[in-house]
């Protein structure tokens, strides 16, 4: 009984703040909903070990076996235990998919401190639902039985009618049932969520290379800008060593001194078989793979896709944004000294 009451208060209580539609509340339900996914993962492992203990194997080796594979599935990593439940036909393919991507969310979260606002409640409202869908699967192989008396009231409006509980596939649909019933209607599909979060970070990328070809001088035109970005990007893969230094005009140039020409010339000769990972033609690719995150794709397979959309636009993002921030900073930079040289001017005229 303990199971459920674990796994049913914390869902209740997820479904509370998804009620709320804003992505603080909806971070919460979304590890909420991952620790009652871990835990409903780690008593079906437990469950079954404790019952296959005393009888499983009969060679040495066997043995050996088998408690190797206890010891990783009851660790502290969820990905053995999703692997475990998979492979014992507790949960289907595609959703062990989601959980290993919705785990990562939620760790960057958690601990990261990455928010995924344009996503999460969609995020954590399939979660939800998945988790129900998984519910019958993760049923308890045994437990001591506990009257309905004494539950909370969070957990004994999801329970089924009868005083004492017997567990099992049955009740635990009727309690998924329960639970899916109070799920909030959210705002938008998942898929559309996920696509729509992707295209504005595309779009974002097209102003800013747009207002860089345009005001920039050093980035000349759309192509040599992308490639011209990432270059110097792998070129110095960090600050520049001692004896270079930027040129304060914002477009990334560097300045040498004379007794580092030979280091310099060094640098840029192990680079001569360098390759842009991204050109224009990538951004209508990213574009197109972006427009095919449809609806109709399992949620895994969703999920999947965006986090690699994710992994192959965030590093070129963060590279054109480094660049616009530095040119805006040597904008600003002129501005000041303008006006430097403008006061200057009238304090001199003053005392003339």
């Amino acid at each position: 009984m303990r199971f459920y009451e674990i796994v049913v208060e914390q869902l209740d209580l997820a479904a509370e703040l998804l009620q709320k539609q804003h992505p603080m509340e909806s971070r919460l339900a979304l590890i909420l909903v991952d620790n009652a996914t871990e835990y409903a993962l780690h008593r079906f492992a437990t469950d079954y070990f404790k019952l296959t203990d005393a009888r499983y194997g009969c060679t040495l080796e066997e043995k050996r076996a088998f408690f190797r594979t206890k010891g990783k599935v009851e660790g502290q990593h969820i990905k053995p235990k999703i692997a475990f439940a998979r492979k014992e036909g507790a949960i289907s393919a595609d959703q062990a998919m989601f959980v290993r991507y919705a785990h990562e969310f939620r760790n960057q979260a958690y601990h990261a401190g990455r928010t995924h606002d344009p996503i999460v409640t969609e995020l954590a409202a399939m979660y939800y639902t998945l988790f129900c869908e998984m519910l019958p699967g993760f049923s308890p192989r045994r437990m001591r039985l506990k009257s309905n008396a004494t539950l909370t009231e969070r957990v004994k409006r999801h329970m089924p009618v009868p005083a004492v509980i017997m567990p099992g596939p049955s009740c635990s649909c009727e309690i998924a049932l329960s639970l899916l019933h109070i799920l909030p209607q959210v705002e938008c599909e998942i898929a559309v969520a996920l696509r729509a979060a992707l295209a504005d970070w595309l779009a974002e990328i097209d102003e800013v290379i747009d207002y860089l070809v345009r005001n920039d001088d050093s980035a000349k035109e759309t192509e040599f800008l992308i490639q011209d970005t990432q270059y110097r990007n792998d070129l110095w893969a960090g600050a520049p060593p001692e004896g270079f230094m930027f040129c304060d005009d914002g477009s990334g140039d560097v300045a040498v001194d004379p007794s580092q020409k030979a280091a310099w010339e060094q640098m840029h000769e192990n680079m001569k078989d360098w390759r842009p990972n991204v050109t224009a033609q990538t951004l209508e690719r990213w574009k197109r793979r972006v427009d095919g995150l449809i609806s109709g794709d399992p949620p895994g397979i969703l999920l999947q896709k965006y986090c690699k959309l994710v992994a192959e636009i965030e590093p070129f993002k963060k590279m054109i944004e480094r660049r616009c921030a530095a040119f805006d900073q040597y904008i600003e930079e002129l501005i000041d000294d303008a006006r430097d040289t403008e006061l200057r001017g009238r304090l001199e005229s003053g005392t003339q």
